[in-house]
């Protein structure tokens, strides 16, 4: 939990820093602030968790510093040696009001009572998104909030969730929000939906965004590039969840298998720009690969098993394309150039059906 201290006296700001440090740990104070307007700037600045707040300060009240800070909602610990203002301080839902010189296990108390409002309200925003998308699987969303925003979010646009300090990173497709939430704490709510899977001690990975596992660093590369690793007690399941989206035949989204002494990819049949027969073996080109896979299968077994996908189509005895990668049709030569500018050609006796297959699709 990230924390400020708003107090103008040094020495009750040592005071209470010491305290923390002995009896509350986990609190990360992230700034000290000597005034309202130097803790309204700070607040702004770093949208901590928990704010230590006194009441009198040199340029106004700790109560002008909430009004101004709206809408961040951090908790409130008052922290002061009046105790005039308690019934007010209550009004902005206070956490604790603690008269100087703050005792030990009172403090320890707020700070414990501080930690369950935060996860209490964290989870309840998240178990509603959550009750709603049981009856509706289709709009399944998840809610997160932070000091800063509420979001909501398609659990299918994840990526991964990563551990962070008594936080949680989380990566979406083009989107990254931290959260003050264990990891473990997602691991329950993700239980329902089984692409959200466990990887690795600090990290939940989509399955349905995990682009290749690398066999010498035992880490899977997700589909925005970064790499997450994969652990040995979940390896097996990873890759067994992975090969039989692979054996889907009737996915909405199939997958192929294919790999190397290096990696082992599972890319999905759509980000296949085209096969090439290399005697009797096939090479695979994929889309955001710079190199090729080869597979030790001739291109006829490949082609017959693509009769039934009408997106692909064997352009010359040598060559299958994925006819929603190809841009440009040269008439002259009568050749391809796919959404990579790699150039494929096709065989005359081809080229009528191949046009009217791609002008089909437009």
């Amino acid at each position: 939990m990230n924390a400020i201290i708003v107090e103008d006296t040094p020495g009750s700001y040592e005071s209470l820093k010491l305290k923390l440090n002995a009896f509350c740990p986990h609190v990360q104070i992230l700034a000290w602030a000597k005034s309202c307007s130097e803790a309204v700037a700070k607040i702004t600045q770093h949208k901590p968790d928990l704010l230590f707040l006194d009441i009198e300060l040199p340029d106004g009240k700790g109560f002008d510093i909430l009004e101004k800070i709206h809408p961040l909602r951090p908790s409130v610990i008052f922290v002061t040696g009046y105790n005039e203002h308690i019934s007010r301080g209550f009004q902005f839902s206070a956490i604790d009001y603690l008269l100087k010189p703050v005792e030990d296990d009172k403090l320890a108390e707020a700070v414990a009572r501080a930690e369950e409002r935060n996860r209490i309200n964290l989870m309840a925003e998240q178990y509603a998104i959550f009750e709603q998308s049981n009856k509706d699987a289709l709009q399944r969303r998840i809610a997160l909030s932070n000091q800063e925003m509420i979001i909501y979010r398609s659990l299918d646009d994840i990526v991964f969730l990563e551990a962070g300090s008594h936080k949680t990173h989380f990566y979406f497709k083009d989107y990254y929000i931290e959260v003050s939430k264990k990891l473990s704490d997602y691991e329950d709510l993700f239980r329902p939906y089984p692409f959200l899977m466990k990887v690795l001690r600090s990290y939940i990975a989509n399955i349905n965004e995990v682009r290749h596992y690398i066999r010498t660093d035992s880490a899977l590369l997700m589909s925005n590039g970064k790499t997450v690793g994969l652990g040995e007690n979940y390896k097996q399941e990873m890759l067994a969840r992975l090969r039989i989206a692979c054996e889907d035949e009737n996915s909405e989204a199939p997958r192929i298998e294919l790999a190397d002494q290096r990696i082992i990819a599972f890319p999905y049949l759509s980000d296949v720009l085209y096969l090439k027969a290399e005697n009797t073996m096939t090479s695979f080109y994929i889309k955001g690969y710079s190199r090729s896979f080869l597979v030790s299968k001739h291109i006829g077994t490949f082609a017959d098993q693509l009769k039934s996908r009408p997106e692909f189509m064997k352009v010359q005895r040598s060559y299958i394309v994925n006819l929603a990668e190809v841009k440009v049709f040269n008439q002259s030569n009568c050749q391809v150039v796919l959404s990579n500018q790699e150039v494929v050609p096709v065989s005359k006796d081809n080229k009528d059906e191949f046009l009217a297959r791609w002008q089909g699709r437009s």
